[in-house]
């Protein structure tokens, strides 16, 4: 009986194989997303809509004070012909690090019923994965975007503080 003339065999080595490299990825993606530090470095604190936030320190970046925040369910809360969400939200953009932070009044965005979460997509045109925070701070909705930045992602939210 040869080697791979035994079928038994031969899928046991093919099944091994897959299950290595699906290891090997887990292990991978789990060594890319570790960030021990328990800080942002070299950060500052900057205030959005009431909020105060710590983001690491640029100077490459802009401060929307008319933004808007949106979800799928507004219509469902506010009706189809709405302005509520329009220009709701405060945004801070940080070029450099790939920061958009969001602080909307939490009467103003449907986003408010939602649970606090963390999630995280790849979506079209990014470079990387985009970590997603979303947390009600007193009566705000702050709403985070990090790329390829888990550890911050939390961080940022975490220091989410009414000013």
């Amino acid at each position: 009986m040869s080697f791979l003339g035994d079928g038994l065999t031969t899928m046991g080595i093919c099944g091994g194989v897959c299950i290595g490299f699906i290891l090997i990825i887990a292990v991978s993606s789990f060594i890319i997303d570790y960030d021990p530090s328990t800080t942002i470095e070299n950060n500052t604190t900057i205030e959005l809509n009431g909020v105060t936030i710590t983001v690491p320190q640029t100077n490459n970046y802009t401060i929307n004070e008319n933004a808007s925040l949106w979800n799928i369910n507004d219509t469902d809360k506010f009706g189809f012909d709405n302005n509520i969400t329009k220009e709701n939200a405060y945004q801070y953009h940080d070029y450099v690090n790939r920061i958009d932070v969001y602080v909307a009044d939490n009467n103003r965005t449907a986003y408010s019923d939602i649970p606090d979460y963390s999630d995280m997509d790849v979506f079209d045109g990014d470079s990387g994965r985009t970590h997603i925070e979303k947390r009600t701070v007193g009566d705000k909705t702050v709403f985070i975007y990090v790329t390829e930045g888990k550890g911050l992602s939390k961080r940022i939210v975490d220091s989410a503080r009414i000013s």
